[in-house]
């Protein structure tokens, strides 16, 4: 069950990959939560009862996540230009963002059980991947259109 859990939290973390400032076809940062939260909603089939005490703690885990993945990135963009010593001290780092974002999911799916069912905690995960390529495949499409313009 532990290794099924921390699946889906892996699963739930490339979900940063989306920078927290995108601009998706003109939304701003907070019309994007608001798309995405009903879009998980929707797919998680959360009554408004539960989303309302759930997404306040999501978005917290979210803004998290994504400090430590801007961590991760500009470490990794210093490496292009490092001396030995230099890229040992960001192996060391980069381990250590690895145990806080690891340490993190842990802290979060303990506050998602205290809202969510396990099966809610499983579909996020499955719905957050579905976004992702949602997200993706509308921009594709809109970056296509406006190239046959």
């Amino acid at each position: 069950m532990r290794k099924i859990l921390t699946t889906l939290l892996i699963a739930m973390t490339m979900a940063v990959m989306m920078p927290a400032n995108a601009q998706v076809e003109g939304m701003t940062r907070e019309q994007f939560r608001e798309y995405k939260e009903a879009y998980l909603k929707q797919e998680m089939r959360l009554a408004d009862n539960v989303a309302e005490r759930f997404f306040p703690i999501y978005e917290e885990y979210q803004d998290k996540k994504q400090k430590i993945y801007s961590e991760t990135q500009a470490l990794m963009d210093k490496a292009d230009v490092a001396t030995e010593a230099e890229y040992k001290e960001i192996i060391r780092r980069l381990r250590a963002l690895e145990r806080a974002g690891s340490n993190l999911e842990d802290e979060y799916l303990q506050k998602f059980k205290t809202v969510l069912t396990y099966e809610q905690i499983f579909k996020l995960g499955k719905a957050e991947t579905k976004f992702q390529k949602h997200i993706l495949k509308e921009l594709t499409r809109s970056k296509n259109s406006r190239a046959r313009k």
